[in-house]
């Protein structure tokens, strides 16, 4: 595995893509570092270009909500303006209610509290939704991406069960760099 420098690094310079370029930096004053939820926004942005969603489950736009408090919506928002995966743009929501949850073909989790986590991940249950959250107990309760951080090492983990459940398919390519784990029970009480 890659090392958290590395990844930063590496994840940086998609940032840096994502945002407009690297045309500016040479002549520009020194470039500055991109803030965590804008590493992470390109992280997310990336990933999508790995999942393959079931006939009929997206429509003209990819719809990403984002679930919980926090500046993500926002970032999401300014960073993927005028971006698409595939032919299909992105537009990004910050969503409150089932409905809200469940119109979605993607939704970040950033609940601060593992109840919400829990209950949100409860109604995705049986829906073609890629869910992505932190931590691996997000993994283990049913959530299909988690971003874990161990011994300063970024890994992914992604849940083959979920994604079965979800009757989504994600790149092998990904699949072959990422941890796989699985639901546990005591991770759902």
């Amino acid at each position: 595995m890659r090392s958290l420098q590395a990844v930063i690094c590496l994840l940086v310079l998609v940032s840096a893509l994502l945002c407009g370029g690297l045309t500016g930096l040479a002549r520009a004053a020194p470039p500055q570092w991109a803030s965590e939820y804008d590493l992470k926004a390109a992280f997310i942005y990336n990933l999508l270009s790995f999942v393959d969603w079931p006939e009929g489950a997206v429509g003209d736009r990819i719809v990403l909500g984002v679930a919980g408090e926090g500046p993500m919506a926002d970032t999401l928002t300014r960073l993927f303006r005028d971006r698409r995966i595939g032919k299909r743009p992105i537009a990004v929501r910050s969503v409150r209610s089932r409905a809200e949850l469940r119109a979605c073909n993607a939704v970040l989790f950033a609940y601060p509290d593992t109840e919400r986590m829990r209950d949100g991940l409860a109604q995705m249950r049986d829906t073609s939704v890629l869910t992505m959250g932190d931590g691996q107990l997000f993994g283990y309760s049913g959530g299909i991406l988690a971003f874990i951080v161990r011994d300063n090492t970024f890994r992914l983990a992604i849940n083959p069960a979920a994604v079965e459940r979800a009757h989504l398919k994600i790149s092998s390519k990904l699949l072959s760099m990422s941890e796989l784990i699985s639901d546990r029970e005591e991770a759902k009480k």
